[in-house]
């Protein structure tokens, strides 16, 4: 298919001689002004140059003989007129789209910003509540326990450099009672009645944590000795812990 493009151009400005301060001797004459347009299918896509025509009022008939003082005064008319709007018309049509697709972008990335940005607030404020809850722990608290499945990531020496979370597998929450205190020792027992689709049988019904241990379980996953079976150093794959939620014992 060929695209049909090139230039054409069309009147937009008609002026009589007193319209552009010539005398009576010109009074039969009117100057036409156009604007050259380059086109795709006859749609104007930018301007080029303007220029005009002098014609006869009563024949409609080119003029082409002029004298200096007329050419002046047209030129001088033709540097002030602005270009046509709808000399730009293709141009708009072709940029719609184009800032459609942009606004889209924008609005999207805009929301997904904000998003995020309400995200980080809710996880500053519930570990701002976790650190003052954990720091004044008591008998009955319950803690959400999350359990996260990492991977290996391994360097150019296919050695472990890293681990990253298992994308194929979201992390298990579970509830542990904090059923005694004992120096800088927490201990947790599992509340009953959870059901569990992955982890369950994982992790220790039972286990006890130092009190900074559990400090940095809320801000963070960590590898705890929480397991049936502890994590492997360099293993393919491992079980991390983080403290998600601390509820406090109502007080009656």
């Amino acid at each position: 298919m060929l695209i049909r493009l090139g230039t054409y151009s069309i009147k937009f400005k008609t002026f009589f001689a007193e319209d552009l301060g010539l005398g009576k001797e010109y009074k039969d004459i009117k100057v036409e002004f156009l604007q050259k347009v380059f086109h795709i299918w006859y749609v104007p896509i930018f301007p080029a140059e303007k220029h005009y025509r002098i014609k006869s009022k009563v024949t409609n008939d080119l003029i082409k003989e002029t004298s200096a003082g007329m050419r002046t005064a047209i030129n001088l008319k033709l540097l002030k007129l602005k270009t046509p709007f709808w000399s730009y018309t293709g141009s708009f049509v072709v940029a719609l789209p184009i800032l459609l697709v942009f606004g889209w972008f924008l609005y999207n990335a805009g929301t997904e910003l904000k998003r995020d940005f309400k995200k980080k607030q809710r996880t500053s404020a519930r570990i701002s509540d976790k650190e003052v809850l954990v720091a004044n722990p008591a008998i009955g608290d319950v803690y959400t326990f999350k359990i996260l499945e990492v991977e290996a990531v391994t360097n150019a020496n296919g050695h472990v450099a890293n681990y990253k979370a298992n994308p194929y597998f979201a992390p298990e929450t579970m509830d542990y009672e904090l059923n005694f205190i004992k120096g800088d020792s927490l201990g947790f027992l599992r509340t009953p009645n959870q059901k569990f689709l992955m982890y369950g049988n994982k992790v220790l019904t039972e286990f006890s944590l130092a009190k900074n241990q559990t400090e940095l379980a809320i801000k963070g996953y960590q590898d705890y000795k929480i397991l049936a079976k502890p994590n492997i150093a360099g293993a393919k794959t491992k079980l991390l812990v983080g403290i998600f939620e601390i509820k406090k014992e109502p007080v009656n």
